[in-house]
């Protein structure tokens, strides 16, 4: 079992407020979840205990009981809490860049790494500045590391790190791995739509390439056992899903070439519609055609958002389990965290992740 342990709430606040930035490492459970680990729970520092078999992952400036926690093998995420460092016997100083390298030692992919950047519109004066918009990332240039490094960190200065390391029982992360790959899932809240949304590439492999090395570091407990969910169903390695929007009238000569299209081929698709684009005929040519109907937001307010998707729900006949979000920048809606948890609310069973490279959207 990993058990990811974590600061207490207060102290979570307090590094918030510090640095005017959310905590997103109190997500690293989900995080190892979804890179194929499910063994893995939560704790915060002060109901961590020692157990035969469990691997600790102590997440950046956590503090737990050194002896607990340093008998076997365990893992870290920088920047570390100074306690943790001065048991650990590391050194080093803590900084800050917006920008950064990492490197892999192993095989030379790299990796640029930095937090995504998220624009709203409209954009007002009075709103380009918010309480949480501190994009640096923290990370800790530790001193005299010569072996056992896994990955390199280079700054924006040309000098170089270790980004990724073992120093005898633990295994160390430089810069904070969790923090970021659950940042760029994340949609924190605005007040406005989404304009745009820069993230990192290659987001998926640099991830796999971090907890990979993690996994490794945990099994090297004898008495540690992993268990991971495959990735595919057996005897598959990929998909393939199509999904159409409803965004302007078509002609039913248009939708019957495209439906001979999909029978031909053998392929189902997922059509978006908007609640003020409801053709029902066209709407039953689908679903008689085994085609799903996914809601198509557009609204502003969640009871426009209600009223919108049983008036769908009426013209199909059927529960609607997807929705997706019309329009890009300079469409109508929220697009994030507005429509998510609307969605939520509603009873959808799935949305879209907005085009993260690497992942499905």
């Amino acid at each position: 079992m990993i058990v990811v342990v974590h600061p207490r709430r207060e102290v979570i606040r307090r590094l918030q407020a510090a640095e005017t930035h959310y905590y997103f490492s109190i997500a690293a459970e989900s995080v190892i979840r979804r890179h194929g680990l499910i063994n893995v729970e939560s704790v915060d520092e002060t109901t961590v205990a020692a157990r035969k078999g469990h691997v600790p992952v102590l997440t950046r400036s956590t503090f737990a009981n050194p002896d607990i926690l340093l008998d076997g093998v365990a893992a870290f995420e920088a920047p570390l809490h100074p306690g943790m460092s001065k048991r650990l016997g590391l050194s080093g100083e803590t900084a800050a860049f917006e920008t950064l390298t990492v490197r892999s030692c192993r095989t030379g992919d790299s990796w640029t790494v930095f937090r995504p950047y998220i624009e709203k519109t409209p954009a007002a004066e009075s709103e380009r500045v918010t309480p949480w918009t501190n994009r640096a990332i923290g990370v800790e240039l530790f001193d005299g590391i010569t072996s056992d490094v896994a990955m390199d960190m280079i700054l924006p200065d040309g000098r170089t790190f270790p980004a990724v390391f073992r120093h005898g029982r633990a295994w160390v992360c430089a810069f904070p791995i969790f923090d970021l790959i659950a940042e760029h899932f994340a949609v924190p809240p605005l007040d406005q739509r989404y304009a745009a949304c820069t993230r990192m590439e290659e987001l998926n492999t640099l991830a796999d390439t971090v907890l990979r090395g993690l996994i490794e570091h945990a099994e090297r407990n004898p008495d540690f056992q992993s268990v991971r969910c495959a990735r595919w169903p057996e005897g598959y390695n990929s998909a393939f899903a199509i999904r159409h929007d409803y965004d302007r009238p078509i002609s039913d000569t248009a939708l019957a070439s495209l439906l001979a299209l999909h029978q031909k081929t053998g392929l189902k698709c997922s059509v978006g519609i908007l609640a003020y684009e409801t053709p029902s005929d066209q709407i039953a040519a689908l679903v008689e055609r085994g085609h799903e109907i996914q809601f198509h937001a557009f609204e502003s307010s969640y009871h426009d958002l209600r009223t919108h998707l049983s008036s769908l729900t009426e013209v199909v006949g059927r529960r609607i389990r997807g929705a997706t979000v019309h329009g890009g920048a300079s469409g109508p809606g929220f697009r994030g965290d507005k429509h998510i948890s609307w969605f939520e609310r509603a009873g959808f069973r799935y949305t879209e992740t907005f085009q993260i490279d690497g992942y499905p959207s």
